[in-house]
């Protein structure tokens, strides 16, 4: 299915807001990176040779795969992390980061918050229009900031920033806890910005809608492309092909220059000169001027077993209803799976999709007397209405929720203690998912958030499943590790019910039908 397909579904109304833009004059703020270098653990380089200026209000995704050095990149630049050599220069520039992850004081009223960045920066009227632009008018200001959605807390934090009037942002995945609505209207806060944006993101559809540079970090090596991931993509195929050209050509040079020097040793008579010559030349052109295959890593052979017959009654769903604190979610809700449907339930943040989801895996875990394997999961039951799992099924539930693991633990060990897989067999599955042999002993605290996800999913994929329950599955992931995962969606042949506000991702799996779910109730789509 094309993404214009997709995006075609989504009749969502943007909100409709005075541009923050407002807020600030134009600028003539500059951020200069010149040869910027890191390195960790006892001289091993992260990156090096980062370069570039942004000024004229520019809007740049930075990109490349988890555990790459994104964020450490974007520290350095805020001046929250030191660098091993390079430098950074900015010209009139007040910066604003906005973190991957939000660091809020979750006990705290959202009111609080608010009052005490009032208190910090003495400007209640700017405060109260940015609530306006962030669309938080009407939210209650006596309810916790842990009781608010991702998306709320996201904006919470992103208010906090602009609160500061910064020149120029630097965002560290910032729609991770956004849902479509929200996305779009990111959108188009990006493209109002008066201001540099630089930007961690792996969302596709929203980088092309937005930027109008990529760089990105792979191999230690920093990459500047024009334009936006489509034309990106086009780019760096062509890098990635002029590479390959220029290794095969080493390589014959290199070739023919050991047959040069092997037929100097043969030549009676001129053996010195000749071997001499050829050594020097072999050095000159070889040694001084190497060049190493360009090599990029993948998640390979990512496959997630299971199947079942095209007939089969999966889900089916009468009159359900769920209330929170006698405040409704869903009511009278009906739907129906069967066989090797591939679903796609999509909605507002807080309208109830966690909710359908959590109610059907709560009923398959009550019924056949099982506890929950993620501790992050509470056990739901609906108020009212049927609902119906099928039977003999063996249901894989997954999701990049906040559920607590031990930091402390290192990679092979956090593996063996989630997954079926014995020791003898553990290394080559990990492999697949791009943790070396080197890297089994590293402890999860020294993970990036992309890379424990990529952890997880390697643990999920031990499983055999009938049918799929995916909640948001590709946060934090980076875009390889995204298409390893469409490609197993694709070629899963069990029932799928996919959740997420990956427009692209969506797309990508091809997905049948589609239940959006908005104001309590459920509308299907057949595509």
């Amino acid at each position: 299915m094309k993404i214009a397909g997709i995006t075609g579904l989504l009749t969502l109304g943007r909100f409709f807001m005075l541009s923050y833009s407002l807020f600030l004059p134009y600028t003539s703020s500059v951020i200069k990176v010149k040869d910027l270098a890191k390195e960790y653990f006892a001289g091993e380089t992260l990156f090096q040779g980062v370069t570039f200026v942004l000024s004229k209000n520019e809007k740049v995704a930075l990109t490349g795969p988890n555990g790459c050095g994104k964020t450490t990149l974007l520290k350095i630049i805020a001046g929250l992390e030191e660098k091993t050599g390079g430098s950074v220069l900015l010209e009139s520039e007040k910066l604003g980061f906005l973190p991957q992850e939000l660091d809020l004081p979750l006990e705290i009223l959202a009111g609080e918050f608010l009052e005490k960045i009032i208190l910090k920066m003495g400007k209640k009227h700017l405060v109260d229009a940015l609530l306006s632009r962030l669309g938080f008018s009407n939210f209650d200001e006596y309810t916790k900031i842990g009781s608010l959605s991702g998306g709320e807390q996201m904006k919470l934090k992103l208010l906090e920033v602009l609160a500061d009037e910064p020149t120029s942002l630097l965002l560290d995945e910032p729609t991770n806890h956004l849902d479509i609505d929200g996305i779009l209207w990111f959108e188009d806060f990006i493209k109002n910005f008066k201001g540099n944006v630089l930007m961690i993101s792996h969302d596709r559809s929203f980088i092309n809608n937005t930027v109008s540079r990529v760089f990105e970090l792979e191999n230690k090596e920093f990459h500047v492309f024009e334009g936006n991931y489509d034309t990106f993509q086009e780019q760096k195929f062509q890098f990635l092909e002029k590479k390959k050209d220029e290794y095969t050509r080493f390589l014959k040079k290199k070739k023919k220059l050991e047959d040069l020097l092997a037929l100097a040793h043969k030549i009676v008579g001129s053996k010195t000169g000749a071997v001499k010559a050829a050594k020097s030349r072999f050095k000159r052109e070889i040694e001084e001027n190497k060049v190493s295959r360009y090599e990029i890593k993948k998640m390979e052979n990512l496959r997630i077993a299971g199947d079942t017959h095209s007939g089969k009654l999966i889900v089916k769903a009468e009159k359900l209803a769920k209330s929170f604190d006698g405040k409704p979610v869903i009511s009278d809700v009906d739907f129906e799976i069967r066989g090797k449907e591939k679903i796609w339930l999509f909605g507002p943040n807080g309208a109830g999709k966690s909710t359908i989801v959590k109610l059907i895996y709560s009923n398959y875990l009550l019924r056949n007397d099982k506890s929950p394997e993620n501790s992050a999961i509470s056990l739901l039951k609906a108020d009212s209405g049927d609902l119906r799992v099928g039977e003999r099924l063996k249901i894989g539930y997954f999701a990049q929720s906040n559920e607590p693991i031990n930091l402390d633990l290192n990679v092979l060990d956090y593996f063996l203690q989630n997954s079926s897989l014995i020791y003898d067999k553990a290394y080559s599955h990990l492999k697949n998912f791009l943790f070396e042999r080197e890297a089994l002993n590293k402890k999860l605290k020294m993970l990036s958030p992309g890379e424990r996800a990529r952890l997880k999913l390697s643990v999920f994929a031990c499983g055999e499943y009938d049918f799929l329950i995916l909640d948001e599955p590709t946060n934090h992931l980076d875009i390889s590790a995204k298409e390893a995962v469409e490609s197993a969606l694709r070629e899963y042949q069990g029932a799928l019910l996919l959740v997420s506000h990956d427009r692209y991702f969506v797309s990508e799996v091809d997905v049948d039908k589609v239940m959006e779910l908005r104001d309590g109730g459920l509308k299907i789509r057949y595509l």
